[in-house]
């Protein structure tokens, strides 16, 4: 795993190690020193639970656990310190790791959680509580299996941090564009969407002086910055609830800062692309 450079430059090689302001941190990698188990998944079979670490993901010990069966990923553990996991109590909501017996993973070998595009999602409302798009960091590394709604008005959401009024917070794709929703605007940037897995960045506060949104760590536009704090349902591979804006894609690693991270943004980005393969 690649060790971030400058900042971190200290750190034993792990991503969040030697950052401050980590919110929520959830990935099926390791991401922090501190962490053991990265998620719990259960299993369409018998609805059993097991906690798996990052490295039993790929060493065909979940294979194993969803063998003949699907697995799916219930709870997201919190790699930031906090204990702000996030859990889907549905069992038909929960994205899918292993389809048919069958482990989901990228071009890299790398595991995802596959979102079917009709009723998975994992809420962060509940974990993730107080944020305020006014000091707040996020990096989501994702992608969408299709051309959204191209003509059809249809919006997928990998991830959201707030859904309405003058605080959305928000990643998705619709009629066929990338979409970053900031503040009072549903789309406060728009470019043609691909399908392909990207690192989707947003970043806001008084240290940057604006809102300014990144894929794949090049700068696409920037907004007033706003404040707010956010409410209602939100989360990862959807919008609002489990049935309204659902994700047709993958989802990797997100990321909740509740700070301004534009001085550490480039060494983070270069972290997490270095280790996608982006």
């Amino acid at each position: 795993m690649a060790i971030l450079p400058g900042v971190l430059a200290a750190s034993p090689g792990y991503l969040l190690d030697g950052l401050s302001d980590v919110y929520g941190a959830y990935s099926l990698r390791q991401i922090s020193g501190a962490a053991t188990n990265v998620c719990q998944c259960i299993r369409d079979s018998d609805s059993a639970t097991q906690d798996f670490t990052a490295a039993e993901l790929t060493d065909g010990s979940l294979t194993t656990f969803g063998a003949g069966t699907t697995a799916r990923v219930k709870t997201l553990y919190d790699q930031s310190g906090e204990d702000n996991h996030a859990t889907q109590a549905t069992l038909l909501s929960c994205p899918s790791v292993v389809i048919s017996g069958t482990a989901q993973v990228d071009g890299n070998g790398l595991p995802w959680m596959y979102f079917d595009g009709s009723n998975e999602f994992i809420p962060l409302s509940t974990a993730l509580p107080d944020i305020d798009i006014g000091d707040c960091s996020s990096f989501v590394v994702g992608k969408f299996d299709s051309t959204v709604g191209a003509g059809t008005n249809i919006l997928e959401s990998i991830l959201s941090l707030g859904t309405g009024g003058s605080a959305r917070w928000n990643v998705s794709a619709y009629d066929g564009d990338f979409i970053f929703g900031y503040g009072s605007s549903w789309n406060n940037h728009t470019e043609t969407q691909d399908t392909n897995p990207h690192l989707f960045t947003q970043i806001a506060g008084s240290t940057q002086g604006d809102c300014r949104c990144f894929i794949d760590g090049t700068e696409k536009d920037t907004s007033t910055l706003s404040s707010g704090g956010t409410s209602g349902t939100y989360g990862i591979g959807g919008m609002y609830n489990t049935w309204q804006y659902e994700l047709e894609g993958k989802v990797q690693e997100v990321i909740v800062f509740d700070a301004d991270k534009s001085v550490e943004r480039t060494a983070i980005q270069s972290s997490i692309m270095s280790y996608y393969n982006l």
